[in-house]
């Protein structure tokens, strides 16, 4: 094996174990071969990156500078990353400043993940600009990115706002961005939009997922509106989703799992849904079964 073999196998095994390269080694290779050592350093501080490692990869980044070397559009994409991922929004935008005066842009994953973290943080502002900045032509992903930050951070108001400036930019919410908007409004158990934002997916034809119905029933159940919770199991069939085993033990357990006798009305509602889930060839859980018969003898039924 020659040297400059050998020095390859070397980096790779240091590379692969997120060790740092000897100082005299990298004089070594960058005497033998300077191109060879600038993507070193570049892969190495991209690795760091990938395992986390912010702190040994802004290391790596400062002996790259040092030996004369520029980070390439690679290495700052991944550095944006880690900072984000470690919720240093502030380091990220300096990152961010050094990579456009170096006359790069972010690809589209990392400007994603950058806008998201942005409106986790209620600075929706700034992300709106950052695309701009970018030259960014914003679509259904980037704006669904946006929304799921938003509904972190609990700005509803604005989160529902951006489904209008989705439009007016000519991007139509599909499926993921309804679902998205949904799920994080029901996360936060603001059970007055996800009744808003159902109607809206239903009527353009974006349903969600037999899960979030689940947890739709669930949360609706748990706040005592067991007769919107019953109206989900039509709306169910509606969108094209068969209830099923959990959805009809979680409401039936909803109505009949408290101390007290549920009254006559939810009561019926109960006996209407296990004649549908009988009809469906569905049964309840043995716990339910307990509550339903107790239930129905405390009625006198």
């Amino acid at each position: 094996m020659g040297p400059r073999a050998r020095r390859y196998k070397i980096i790779e095994g240091i590379a692969n174990n997120n060790e740092r390269i000897p100082e005299q080694f990298q004089r070594e290779v960058k005497d033998d071969d300077k191109e060879v050592l600038g993507k070193l350093l570049n892969v190495l501080i991209q690795k760091c990156c990938r395992n986390g490692l912010w702190n040994l990869a802004l290391e790596e980044l400062g002996r790259l500078k040092d030996f004369g070397y520029k980070p390439t559009r690679w290495t700052y994409n991944a550095l944006v990353l880690v900072f984000l991922r470690a919720d240093r929004l502030d380091t990220a935008y300096l990152v961010h400043r050094e990579m456009s005066s170096s006359g790069f842009s972010m690809d589209e994953f990392t400007l994603g993940c950058f806008v998201d973290s942005l409106c986790k943080a209620g600075r929706w502002r700034e992300a709106l600009s950052l695309v701009e900045k970018e030259e960014f032509v914003s679509d259904t992903v980037l704006y669904t990115n946006m929304i799921s930050g938003l509904c972190e951070a609990s700005l509803f108001e604005e989160a529902m706002d951006f489904l209008n400036r989705m439009r007016s930019s000519s991007c139509i919410p599909n499926v993921v961005t309804y679902r998205t908007l949904l799920s994080g409004c029901l996360r936060k158990r603001q059970l007055g939009r996800c009744k808003r934002i159902l109607s809206m997916m239903i009527t353009e034809g974006c349903y969600p997922s037999p899960k979030i119905f689940n947890s739709l029933v669930h949360a609706y159940c748990r706040s005592g509106d067991y007769s919107y919770a019953y109206k989900l199991l039509k709306k169910m069939v509606k969108c094209g989703c068969q209830p099923g085993y959990v959805v009809y033990n979680i409401l039936i357990g909803g109505i009949c799992g408290n101390e007290k006798l549920p009254s006559s009305d939810k009561l019926e509602m109960a006996e209407k849904a296990y004649g549908e889930m009988l009809d469906a060839g569905v049964v309840l859980n043995k716990f339910n079964v307990s509550n339903f018969a107790s239930c129905l003898c405390g009625a006198g039924i």
